[in-house]
């Protein structure tokens, strides 16, 4: 993963189309972790929701989306709950 990857999704900080121009969010998980403008919109979903997702959870997460093809499209807030309780 480069220097301008995000750790959380793995795409590109801050966006795909800005990659590297200028910082991304940082992860509300330890106000430290710089991650992708979607992801930082993400959190703050998840952290409204209830059900913000720890970092030791991000590997497992990428794995089960690589693993279905599940875009971030496809799920909501509803299905986050359902993926945060999981270990």
């Amino acid at each position: 993963m480069g220097e301008h990857d995000c750790p959380r999704c793995e795409g590109a900080i801050p966006t795909a189309l800005h990659k590297g121009q200028y910082p991304g969010a940082l992860s509300r998980t330890d106000n430290e972790t710089e991650i992708c403008s979607q992801c930082g919109q993400d959190e703050a979903w998840e952290q409204m929701a209830g059900v913000l997702r720890p970092r030791e959870k991000w590997e497992s997460w990428l794995a089960w989306r690589a693993a279905t093809a599940v875009t971030r499209d496809m799920i909501g807030v509803a299905s986050l709950k359902l993926l945060a309780s999981d270990d």
